[in-house]
């Protein structure tokens, strides 16, 4: 029995530590205007108060005497149930530093809680160890991460859909207060056995355990580090090529935290000769993905490869784990790997890169692991001499190859901005710049692989409305209609969403056109490489983009008391596969309507490759009992791209003019309809996997 209270409090601790991630992570995301980025910063976060757990749990265990570690962790305990029932969320300072201010802003909320939390795997098989000394920790372990796939697989698929966001925050203190609640018996367990141990330590006959070497302790930060990566490079893919939403965070994680069980508590469930030759055939095989374009077909390619990819090195934290008096060490050494890993892709990767290049650079890694594993065993059985000559040049060979990996990056990085191609990264992503001749010459604005803007190269036809925005799509038909009208006023238009400013090839002199663009990288591409926005302010336009995210600059405007309202919002922020699920809710629609014209309309862009949310703005029309045009376009020119636009509007004289008339309540299907709220999101209805 005395067994049931450490494994349940090791299982509620780890189930609470790894449901708050997704719902940290969806609470901040429209902050940031749903950039994939979001999540890499909050996973390193989990890393870093991981790593402050695990040196907290260190710390504890090696210099305090036991009823001094009760005494302090009792008192922590009662801080984190004050803090977490009385706070309230509070924004931070911000330093225009995205992932500082990602850090500070969970810091500052939820740091206090995580950081106990994280502590308690180590201190609790720590404990485990001192009352049942005869049996091994290690397995507790595997329980944990068992609460941890568990809290992770219960978001996207119970939680997310079924709870409001409020509801979920309240449920998560509440579990905070459970867990210190059964923290007690353990305690009063661990207190007892102290009291009751007597000289067993001085009668201990057992032989003195190895305390682990420098080269054992680097060996556990690099495949720590490793594993991390390859969570982290394969999170970013999936991110920014399906979409930026929980169940894209979750499925990646679960597998990483699957690996643990298995190898913790199913040592024989590793064999390294396998599990290596399966990893080479899904890297050949993920090298051959740009010949298939099935998203699920894509999605388990990358899944499969975490999950191969951490079972080797999680297997090798297993072969190489110490005795159970170093566990805590042991533990700390796996946190520092897993902080440094995710430093190295949220950070370092974003400075020195202008590509995802650590998305390959880590798969390379973990190859160099498998090989360094085999030097390992056979250094083994050399001696004294030879192994120390062997680990030498091992070093230098190694050196060798990461300053090789190193010198071919950051010469693909440089000369992809060089010439005719730029290409630059930030939080917000990677977008390149490229010409092309063929079929007709053309500049692009590419972003995780989707074309967001395109202008002609010559002379007399670089003003022409391209891509997304031709004549025959739903913006273009809503624009014409807007130009015929009485002209004794202007257009003015708001868009959220700048790509390279095609829109302003429809005003003239007059018109008035503000666009809200959240990374400021696209906004010096648009001013610098597109002539859109400087062809517009030649003709009399009044052209003005506003950083930040669009929803949070237009509530801004609400309270202004001047703003004049706007003719036409457009919403052009969901083609590129990440869903600002924050700008299709009920309260954002609110703001929307309250700074149109009577007559004014919302024009949304919701052309996705594997988002459907034709049912998320079909209610917002039965909300607010309002026209609704859905205008698919299908041009046959090579300037102009295939587009589905929704119109909302009330309108009625536009909404049954004769040029969009057959695109009245055109819905695929009229019944299906999924309301958001500021308290209620889900992607997993509207995701299309086919």
């Amino acid at each position: 029995m005395s067994f049931v209270f450490f494994f349940a409090n090791a299982f509620l601790a780890a189930f609470l530590l790894f449901q708050i991630q997704p719902l940290a992570g969806k609470l901040i995301m429209p902050t940031y205007g749903g950039a994939t980025s979001v999540w890499t910063a909050c996973l390193l976060f989990f890393q870093v108060t991981l790593l402050a757990g695990y040196g907290y749990a260190f710390v504890l265990a090696t210099v305090c005497k036991p009823r001094t570690q009760i005494v302090i962790h009792s008192m922590l305990l009662i801080g984190a149930v004050v803090i977490t029932e009385k706070h309230a969320w509070k924004q931070v300072l911000s330093f225009d530093i995205p992932v500082i201010d990602v850090l500070l802003l969970l810091s500052v909320n939820i740091g206090f809680s995580i950081v106990l939390l994280a502590a308690t795997s180590p201190l609790l098989q720590t404990w485990f160890h001192s009352v049942h000394p005869s049996t091994s920790p290690y397995r507790m372990y595997a329980f944990s991460n068992a609460g941890s796939l568990l809290g992770l697989i219960s978001y996207p698929f119970l939680i997310e859909p079924v709870f409001m966001l409020g509801q979920q925050v309240q449920g998560w203190a509440w579990g905070v207060v459970l867990y210190s609640i059964l923290t007690i018996p353990v305690l009063w367990q661990v207190a007892k056995a102290t009291r009751t141990s007597g000289n067993a330590d001085a009668n201990d006959t057992r032989p003195a355990s190895k305390k682990p070497s420098t080269v054992q302790w680097v060996w556990w930060v690099s495949l720590a580090a490793c594993g991390v990566s390859l969570l982290l490079s394969v999170t970013n893919e999936l991110s920014r090529n399906i979409a930026p939403v929980p169940l894209m965070w979750v499925l990646p994680l679960m597998l990483y935290l699957l690996t643990f069980i298995l190898t913790f508590e199913y040592e024989k469930s590793y064999h390294r000769g396998a599990y290596s030759t399966v990893y080479i055939v899904l890297i050949l095989g993920l090298s051959m993905r740009l010949f298939f374009s099935a998203m699920i077909l894509e999605v388990m390619m990358l899944l499969a490869v975490i999950f191969v990819s951490c079972m080797i090195c999680h297997g090798e934290l297993v072969r190489s784990k110490p005795d159970a008096k170093y566990l805590t060490l042991f533990y700390l050494s796996i946190s520092f790997g897993g902080a440094l890993g995710g430093i190295l892709i949220s950070v370092v990767a974003p400075l020195l890169f202008n590509g995802y290049y650590e998305f390959g650079l880590s798969f390379v890694t973990c190859c160099m692991i498998v090989l360094l594993a085999y030097r390992i065993d056979r250094w083994a059985t050399l001696t004294e001499e030879d192994r120390r000559i062997s680990k030498r040049s091992t070093a230098i060979t190694f050196s060798f190859v990461v300053l090789a990996l190193g010198a071919i990056v950051l010469f693909a990085s440089s000369s992809a901005s060089r010439g005719k191609v730029i290409k630059k990264r930030s939080f917000f992503g990677c977008v390149m710049v490229r010409r092309l001749n063929l079929p007709t010459p053309r500049l692009e604005l590419i972003h995780a692989g989707t074309v967001h803007g395109l202008q002609a190269i010559g002379e007399d036809q670089k003003r022409l409305p391209t891509a997304y925005y031709g004549p025959g799509s739903g913006i273009g038909l809503a624009l014409e209609y807007y130009k015929n009208r009485n002209r004794e006023k202007g257009i003015n238009l708001a868009a959220v969403g700048l790509g390279v400013g095609t829109l302003s090839t429809y005003l003239s002199d007059g018109d008035s056109i503000r666009f809200y663009e959240i990374d400021p990288m696209i906004i010096d591409l648009a001013n610098t490489e597109f002539t859109f926005l400087s062809d517009a302010r030649k003709r009399g336009v009044n052209v003005s983009t506003v950083a930040g995210d669009g929803r949070i600059s237009l509530q801004r405007e609400t309270e202004a008391a001047n703003q004049e309202p706007y003719d036409l919002i457009v919403v052009d922020a969901f083609s590129g596969d990440s869903i600002p699920s924050h700008l299709l809710t009920r309260e954002c629609f609110e703001i929307y309507w309250s700074l149109l014209s009577q007559d004014g309309t919302i024009a949304i862009h919701t052309s996705n490759n594997f988002i459907d949310l034709e049912p998320v703005i079909r209610s917002q029309q039965v909300h607010q009992n309002v026209e609704a045009l859905v205008v698919r376009d299908l041009p046959d020119n090579d300037f102009e791209l295939q587009s589905h636009w929704i119109l909302l509007t009330k309108n009625m004289r536009m909404a049954t003019s004769e040029n969009v008339l057959k695109f009245r309540n055109a819905w695929e299907d009229e019944d299906n309809m999924i309301e958001w709220t500021d308290d209620y999101s889900s992607l997993l209805r509207i995701l299309k996997f086919w």
